[in-house]
């Protein structure tokens, strides 16, 4: 008695330690969908997560209309009543830039200007400074007395390129369409969704129509039907439960202390994750629900086996073993399914303390079942059910192939579908990818990007970045040079709209080399380019061919196939986990229960992890990390019903039932769910319990129990 009092107050003060770490770690849950996935170790995988955050901060507002007129008074709608605290308009103020660029005209030069100036072709660049300076339409940058070639003019005209300017307005299909981007400033989805139903009254308010589409809208619009399924499953497993409690013990009494354990490994697992990791994961609450069939397993075999010899040995093994399983996605390397790891592994432990340690103090709380679940006697089929199941895992297992795209995790809504094609084609949208350069301060990795410049140029390849915008001082310094030898060679035949003093000022104002310093200046838009003091990026278009031998100071990032990569990585990892998994589990179970019975229990749940890999392939669905995923997790969940039925009473094999059929129905019930990634695992952990259940009743018969 002493040795339980010890116990339960060692439990009390460690669940204590974990409330306040998780109250002083805590943060709100995470519902970037990417975040999840990425890991923050590496220069290149912490530029990946930036570059990921960046992306999911863009939101695209499309404007449809029939008309030009009607599309201007839905812009103005939408403007007149928009405002969300944490979502701004994308700011593409270059005033500032502007000014610098006329403070300093000469040290700015179009590629083809430069080109010119360096083959000494003045004539020709005198012909196209006058083509400029006499178009009735042009807009000058600087005034022709203080740029008389309008080189500055030139070089911001020589910014101004379709894959990159904001689209005013485009016909489409028979409408016309303007793009307005936002930019949420944290991830608060209060206000994209306070976004969404500012949409939906405009479109039914208005002739025209507004799309929404962006990272921000998939994670608000996923994140909330998430939650509402989870809330559905949630209430069918109960309700399901208050069924079955009510089928079987004809009371309800049994129903409060399992909602009580269950709901304190619920919370145990919460604050555990928090404590650990200073947040938790949206997709991790998902994953939470399934911890309710095993947790329900380990109170009702309380109630219905404790009074057998082994019933304490037999729920602590139970227990291990579905921890340890959990613990192996720890070297997975995946956030989210690290958190699922501690998430569960806690979240187990602690139904097991309150059922091991606080049920016995429940003896006025007499239960006793009334009705019996009658199992047909599935052994005498052995010869038959077990050959087919392992045919199809053997022909399975042949056709097996990989797909690690991360597209293929998510399928969006077709109103979210059509807003992304919309927005892919009405604007011509390119591929993005990224070009990260680190240097030692500002000035050389703007050199680092005019290199890089130079080779994108070559393969024709569109970009943008701080180069293009603020040359370095070298090629500011050269530019300079290539305008003083201009205006030596040419100005005075050229600018023949000024007199004799103002061009002769116009030479001594370029004698003296003057270099802009941008550390300092222009910090808004220098920022937007900087993932830190010592990296910027560049964005590149359509450069699936581009070749740049990298090094450790230049990547080149794709988001979406970065990502496609690391699942990949992580998919190997998960694969070569396995036989380890396998292996610990069995030595684990030799050591507790001897070889003849750990070879008993453990095949059952192996043949079912295999059988529900092998049906996806026979159904020439590929596999991805998420799959391997459920491997661990039918294994976890289904060795337990192997356990308890080859070391438990006639009893337990009805708590087993009743636990694999809320487990069943809580998977079963995931596969409806919308999101692709969840709804996949949902059908392949029910296939998997399910056979792995089976084959228990299979290959362990009544009288094992007993004598084994």
């Amino acid at each position: 008695m002493k040795k339980e009092i010890f116990l339960r107050i060692v439990f009390l003060i460690f669940f204590l330690l974990i409330t306040i770490f998780a109250i002083v770690r805590f943060s709100p849950v995470e519902t970037q969908l990417l975040q999840g996935f990425i890991r923050p170790e590496g220069i290149k995988n912490q530029q990946l997560l930036k570059l990921a955050n960046l992306s999911s901060s863009t939101i695209n507002v499309i404007f449809e209309a029939d008309d030009y007129e009607e599309l201007a008074l839905i812009k103005e709608k939408f403007v007149e009543n928009f405002d969300f605290g944490n979502i701004k308009f994308a700011d593409n103020d270059f005033s500032k830039i502007l000014e610098i660029y006329k403070n300093n005209p000469e040290n700015f030069l179009s590629k083809n200007t430069k080109k010119l100036l360096s083959e000494k072709k003045y004539s020709e660049v005198a012909n196209e400074s006058l083509k400029r300076l006499y178009n009735p339409l042009a807009i000058y940058v600087q005034t022709p007395d203080i740029d008389p070639y309008l080189l500055v003019t030139d070089y911001v005209m020589s910014l101004q390129n379709s894959t990159f300017t904001n689209r005013e307005a485009v016909e489409f299909d028979g409408k016309i369409y303007s793009l307005q981007q936002l930019e949420l400033t944290n991830g608060n989805n209060d206000d994209v969704e306070g976004l969404l139903n500012y949409q939906k009254l405009l479109n039914s308010d208005s002739a025209g129509k507004i799309y929404l589409t962006g990272t921000p809208i998939h994670s608000a619009v996923t994140s909330k039907k998430s939650a509402f399924e989870i809330n559905i499953i949630c209430l069918i497993s109960t309700l399901a439960l208050i069924l079955l409690s009510k089928f079987y013990f004809s009371s309800f009494k049994i129903l409060f202390p399992i909602v009580a354990s269950i709901s304190f490994g619920l919370l145990f697992g919460y604050l555990a994750c928090n404590a650990i990791f200073g947040g938790i994961h949206i997709l991790t609450f998902v994953f939470s629900t399934t911890l309710i069939g095993i947790s329900l397993d380990y109170s009702l075999h309380y109630f219905l086996a404790r009074e057998h010899k082994d019933f304490s040995k037999n729920l602590t093994s139970s227990m291990l073993t579905t921890v340890l399983t959990f613990l192996l996605l720890l070297f997975s390397g995946v956030e989210i399914l690290k958190q699922i790891a501690i998430y569960t592994s806690f979240g187990l432990v602690g139904v097991y303390s309150v059922v091991s340690l606080f049920f016995p103090y429940l003896k006025g709380l007499e239960i006793e079942k009334k009705n019996s679940i009658e199992l047909p006697d599935l052994t005498k089929y052995k010869k038959i059910i077990l050959p087919v199941i392992i045919g199809i895992i053997l022909v399975g297992l042949c056709k097996i192939s990989f797909n690690d795209d991360i597209k293929n995790l998510y399928n969006p809504s077709k109103s979210l579908l059509k807003a992304e094609i919309l927005y892919k084609k009405a604007f011509e949208m390119p591929d993005v990818s990224f070009m990260t350069v680190r240097g030692e301060n500002y000035n050389s990795i703007i050199a680092k990007e005019e290199q890089i410049s130079k080779i994108l140029d070559e393969q024709n390849i569109e970009y943008y970045s701080l180069s293009k915008l603020l040359p370095s001082i070298e090629t500011q310094k050269e530019n300079q040079k290539l305008v003083k030898e201009l205006y030596i060679s040419n100005l005075d035949e050229y600018a023949n709209f000024l007199n004799k003093n103002q061009r002769d000022n116009l030479k001594k104002s370029v004698k003296d080399f003057v270099t802009v310093d941008y550390g300092s200046e222009n910090s808004d838009m220098k920022n937007k380019f900087l993932l830190d003091k010592n990296t910027s990026f560049m964005v590149v278009f359509d450069a699936d061919d581009f070749e740049y031998l990298q090094d450790n100071d230049v990547n080149l990032i794709s988001v979406s196939k970065n990502i496609t990569k690391e699942l990949k990585h992580f998919r190997g990892l998960g694969l070569k986990i396995l036989p380890f998994m396998f292996g610990v589990l069995f030595i684990l179970l030799i050591f507790v229960f001897k070889f003849k019975k750990a070879c008993k229990i453990i095949l059952p749940p192996f043949l079912g992890t295999c059988f529900s890999i092998a049906v996806l392939s026979l159904f020439n669905q590929p596999l991805n990390m998420f799959n391997i995923l459920a491997m661990f997790l039918i294994m976890g969940f289904s060795i337990d019903y192997s356990i308890f039925r080859a070391s438990g009473d006639k009893n337990s094999k009805d708590a087993v039932l009743i636990s694999f059929i809320s487990s069943a129905m809580s998977f079963s019930l995931l596969s409806f769910t919308s999101f692709k990634l969840i709804s996949s695992l949902g059908l392949v952990l029910f296939l998997g319990i399910s056979i792995s259940y089976i084959l228990s009743l299979v290959l362990i018969s009544e009288e094992e129990t007993e004598t084994i």
